[in-house]
């Protein structure tokens, strides 16, 4: 199963034990959510984030944590 296009940056993906799929997109702050159907990844929600997003990971308990960037400017000068 691939995808290539429709995507914003997509930096951290991970998959549930409902078969659903969580892409963090950290251009946009968009988190979306896919399904497999006959070997083609299907959007079937989109969760808009109003942060940049740059990784996901899920919990024990099957909790989505994803981790965000409230102040991008700030975070672009920490790196130099």
């Amino acid at each position: 199963v691939a995808a290539n296009k429709g995507f914003a940056f997509p930096n951290g993906i991970v998959h549930d034990n409902n078969g659903l799929y969580y892409i963090a997109h950290s251009v946009t702050g968009v988190l979306t959510v896919h399904k497999v159907v006959d070997d083609q990844l299907i959007k079937i929600a989109e969760i808009h984030m109003g942060y940049p997003v740059d990784d996901l990971s899920l919990d024990v308990d099957g909790s989505l944590i994803a981790a965000a960037i409230p102040d991008s400017i700030a975070f672009v000068r920490s790196t130099k």
